[in-house]
Parts: structure tokens; sequence; C-alpha cells
């Protein structure tokens, strides 16, 4: 008979327990982590996301290690989604060696100039951050929330307004079409 999620798991086990709840646009994720104690997080409820995804990312992301195993448990409090987790490995998504590299690519596109910075562009080709610029003004920059699956792309344009999107290229679309009208318009 299923008891349902431990509430409260030793941190040196490899076992964890997350709720998953859809509130508004966004995934709500509570993760157990002491007695008492829950860590939380959002994410955009996008057509890709779901409660089991939900909760994996958030729970690989505090604890860093890579979840193996996600069962669904019995309901909690009103209905929210409970969900056990068995960790694996450590997430060694950028490890650092001596043959990671770190270059800036610079382009231009729809008049504005694109500077890239990107890590190990050989193998891993992960974008870290992005600026656009149109007439030697800051139009707004981009960065990947979620470097592990990347994904979760945000840009800041000037007010300190950040805007998620679904990739990077959605990122530098939105910043150089909308860069001359400001791209919260």
């Amino acid at each position: 008979m299923d008891t349902g999620p431990d509430p409260f798991p030793d941190p040196d086990r490899a076992t964890w327990c997350a709720l998953s709840e859809v509130v508004g646009d966004r995934y709500r994720i509570s993760i157990a982590t002491a007695p008492g104690h829950w860590a939380e997080c959002t994410f955009p409820a996008t057509a890709d996301m779901t409660h089991p995804r939900a909760v994996t990312t958030a729970v690989e992301r505090f604890t860093g290690r890579h979840v193996t195993t996600v069962t669904p448990g019995r309901p909690q409090g009103d209905g929210c989604p409970s969900f056990r987790l068995t960790l694996g490995e450590e997430i060694n998504a950028m490890t650092q060696t001596p043959d990671t590299e770190i270059v800036v690519r610079t382009f231009t596109e729809n008049g504005c100039i694109i500077t890239a910075v990107i890590a190990d562009p050989a193998d891993a080709q992960q974008t870290l951050y992005g600026t656009v610029t149109r007439d030697g003004l800051l139009v707004g920059s981009y960065y990947c929330a979620d470097r592990v699956w990347q994904r979760d792309w945000r840009i800041v344009v000037p007010g300190n307004q950040q805007i998620c999107l679904g990739s990077e290229s959605e990122a530098v679309y939105v910043l150089t079409t909308a860069g001359s009208e400001g791209a919260g318009q």
C-alpha cells in the first residue's frame, strides 16, 4: 500500500519529495528539504512542461544531481500532485576543463549588433548571455535561466523589465524587432 511521499527526506539519501501545482500561467514546485521546511521555485507553464518535468527540473536545480526516477504519489492538500524523485550522479552541465573555451561572437541582425558570450563552442555551444545594441545604444540583454535544458530564455530591457521566452532565437528576435520601440511594448 502506498503511504504517499516521505515529506521529510534525509538530505544524504537519494530520495526527494516535491509537490507541483499550476498557479496562473506558472508551475509552482515545493521541495521538502527538512521537517517543516520547503524550497519553492516556479516555471512558465509552457506547452512542453508537465508536472513531472517541472518537479524534475526543480529538484535537479536544487540538488545539482540528475533525477533518475519520478514516481507519482497521492495528491496532497487541495489535490496538488505529489512526487517521489530518486537522484543519481551529479550534473556537470559545463565541466570546467583545460579544453573549455569562452568566446565572444558578434553579428548583425535587423540593424542591431548582437554580442554573445559562448562557452565551449566546439562542444556544448552554450550561450551564457548576450547583448543587443542599436546605433550604439543598449536595446537589452538576454540569458538562459535553465542552462541544463537550454530553455527559459530571459531578456532584460532598460528599466530592468524581464520577459521570459522559449529559445535564444526568440530572445534575439524580440530584441532586434522591438528594439527601436522598446521590447516591453
